[in-house]
């Protein structure tokens, strides 16, 4: 099930006209339930090419299956808020890691600023105390405020899925 799962959100395969799609994988779903080696050929055929499938810059919908598919790894890997503010009655918010404020400093398209490769998941407050700020500001402050080191800051922003390449970007904007 996870398999057809993560298949089905990053081949976006229910997109368009699914009324077939859907009745087909049942049958093959079914069939693959019965039999462990009968996996379903769409199944397959992504595994086998996904990175070279899936435009990640791409992606600036917020309703597409990927995007909401990438914010679901983003939770299911623990995302932290990186200024660790503990207020539970502020919900998660999607936001920019560089601000869209400054896409012309960044030299960044709208669709740059826009890709799912420039959004995470924070708490709403944290959003509004970083908002409009560069990240090598906003990371600064929130080392210096928590008196955390950057080896603590690249832990916290792994969550996200944010590598130490990703990391070092957002140090130098």
């Amino acid at each position: 099930i996870r398999r057809w799962y993560w298949t089905s959100v990053f081949g976006q395969r229910y997109s368009q006209g699914v009324e077939g799609t859907k009745s087909s994988d049942y049958k093959l779903m079914v069939q693959w339930f019965k039999d462990e080696a009968s996996i379903p050929k769409f199944i397959t055929d992504f595994e086998k090419d996904y990175q070279t499938k899936i435009p990640f810059e791409d992606i600036t919908v917020k309703s597409s299956a990927v995007y909401r598919g990438v914010m679901c790894l983003i939770k299911k890997k623990g995302a932290t808020d990186p200024l660790i503010i503990y207020d539970q009655t502020k919900k998660d918010h999607m936001d920019h890691i560089f601000p869209k404020s400054k896409a012309e400093k960044y030299n960044a398209k709208p669709a740059d600023i826009n890709s799912i490769l420039n959004r995470t998941l924070i708490f709403e407050r944290t959003n509004e105390w970083i908002t409009n700020k560069d990240p090598s500001d906003y990371l600064t402050e929130i080392m210096n405020k928590q008196n955390i080191d950057e080896k603590e800051m690249r832990r916290r922003l792994e969550t996200h899925l944010i590598s130490s390449e990703a990391f070092d970007c957002m140090l130098k904007n």
